[in-house]
């Protein structure tokens, strides 16, 4: 790449020229305000790949003296001179005409991208900007600025209409909302404005063919953090002396194995940020959204995970892989032991229960023996493999990153819509059952240190990614992902 191709985006004050700058670029150390005038100065924003710059977006300022700049040019249009150069001479020192020097200034060298508002109908100064920006730059495209999604009113179609055939003389024109801007929708406007400068198109193509290498290299990221997430979650071990009591040493292995379970939820959750980009606290989850409720709470668990017989289904199959016996819920069993007790049982009996108090496995020495508890006897936890626990994290997981990766960097100090519903919306409980069989082997494997969990690992890992790829598509709904169960 000889030069990094570099776009102006110009317009009047306040209509989503620093919003489409924030997008387009992933940047959300973009100054964004409804009032009008927040950028004053025209400002660098670059768009990096593999820490090298591919892209460079001028945010400029608004558009202040359109009238006079517009008189002036008529007045001048048989001048010889450069005409960005005749007009920073004369008007540079004046501090009124600041924001059309600086907007001249940065269109040397630049693709022109107009933004505009078609919330409201074309003014005279709206042509009179067109114009200007035509007289200054051959490569232009115009940006109609869907602040909302696409009205069906008479009235908004005929706005939009005039707004259409006023650009088109001049601009290549694109209808872009940059607050439900997903990368499917990145791209295909990056690959319209590659069209606008021709000699930068093979730059531009191979600029677009790397943001794509580089979104499948997140979403293959993104599935390894959901492994390692299970993997600590499943690796989660606590003891405790009984010296103040059973019940007491129970309570506290259980309530240390939870809090070390949210540790790593959030761990993962900073890693998801990172990997799309959410550097700064620029955006919030509803305060009661579904991925802000405690994992261990009653509403969690009544919407996400399987249900009952799809959990039974999967503790038949790590029974059975793990050579007739499962990893129950029963004091005194040990954890690695596959308790052989499950066929005189019965499997709805209880041992898949999808129950908050069946999430933890809790090893109480002499509970089966009547022997003498001492003191100073130990009490130790972990995470069942068997509750619903790993398949509600897999689902916040997956919840999660939806949201974080279709959340525009342009939307700031919003919050994320509630995932509130009377039913079940679980990611998992819609998958094939071949899909739950592959994860459940793979926890079997991981629980009892199985050779196979290898190969198997991997095999979850490229179903995680191509789940990702769905959830991160433009026709997956931001929530929930898929349909109740």
């Amino acid at each position: 790449m000889n030069r990094i191709p570099t776009f102006a985006i110009a317009g009047d004050p306040n209509v989503g020229k620093s919003t489409i700058v924030a997008t387009l670029a992933e940047r959300d150390d973009v100054a964004i305000s409804n009032r009008a005038g927040t950028t004053r100065n025209a400002t660098h924003y670059t768009s990096e790949l593999d820490g090298r710059t591919v892209l460079d977006f001028i945010d400029l300022p608004g558009f202040e003296n359109t009238a006079y700049l517009s008189k002036w040019l008529q007045d001048h249009e048989n001048t010889n001179a450069e005409l960005t150069e005749v007009f920073l001479q004369t008007h540079q020192a004046s501090p009124h005409y600041k924001p059309e020097c600086e907007i001249l200034q940065s269109l040397k060298g630049a693709a022109v991208i107009l933004v505009v508002d078609a919330s409201r109908p074309v003014q005279q100064k709206d042509r009179d900007q067109a114009s200007i920006l035509r007289q200054f730059s051959e490569s232009r495209l115009a940006i109609i600025n869907l602040k909302q999604q696409e009205s069906d009113s008479h009235e908004d179609q005929v706005i939009l209409e005039d707004w259409n055939r006023m650009l088109s003389k001049h601009f290549t024109v694109k209808h872009f909302n940059p607050f439900d801007a997903n990368f499917v929708g990145r791209m295909k406007l990056l690959t319209a404005i590659s069209h606008i400068m021709p000699e930068w198109e093979n730059d531009m193509n191979a600029v677009i063919k790397a943001y794509r290498d580089d979104w499948d290299r997140r979403l293959e990221e993104v599935a390894e953090n959901i492994c390692t997430l299970i993997e600590n979650v499943m690796s989660i071990k606590v003891s405790t002396t009984q010296s103040k009591g059973r019940k007491t040493a129970e309570n506290e292995v259980k309530a240390k194995v939870e809090k070390a379970v949210r540790k790593a939820e959030s761990h993962f959750r900073k890693n998801i940020q990172q990997i799309f980009k959410h550097n700064n606290s620029h955006w919030n989850l509803a305060e009661h959204h579904m991925l802000n409720q405690d994992l261990f709470s009653e509403e969690v668990w009544r919407m996400l995970g399987l249900n009952k017989q799809q959990l039974i289904t999967a503790s038949t199959i790590a029974g059975a892989v793990a050579g007739g016996g499962i990893d129950v819920l029963v004091g005194g069993a040990s954890f690695g032991m596959a308790a052989a007790i499950g066929a005189g049982l019965g499997l709805a009996g209880g041992l898949a229960a999808t129950g908050i108090e069946n999430a933890i496995q809790i090893k109480i020495p002499g509970t089966f023996a009547k022997l003498k508890i001492q003191p100073d006897t130990k009490s130790e936890a972990q995470v069942s493999s068997t509750s619903n626990l790993i398949w509600i994290l897999l689902d916040r997981a997956l919840i999660y990153i939806q949201a974080c990766s279709t959340w525009s960097h342009g939307k700031q100090s919003e919050s994320i819509n509630d995932l509130t519903s009377d039913h079940p919306i679980g990611i998992s409980s819609q998958w094939k059952d071949a899909d739950r069989k592959r994860i459940t082997h793979w926890l079997t494997y991981l629980r009892n240190g199985d050779k196979k969990e290898h190969a198997t690992r991997q095999e979850v890992s490229n179903f995680l990614i191509e789940t990702s790829k769905k959830i991160t598509s433009p026709t997956a709904p931001h929530s929930p992902p898929l349909t109740p169960h």
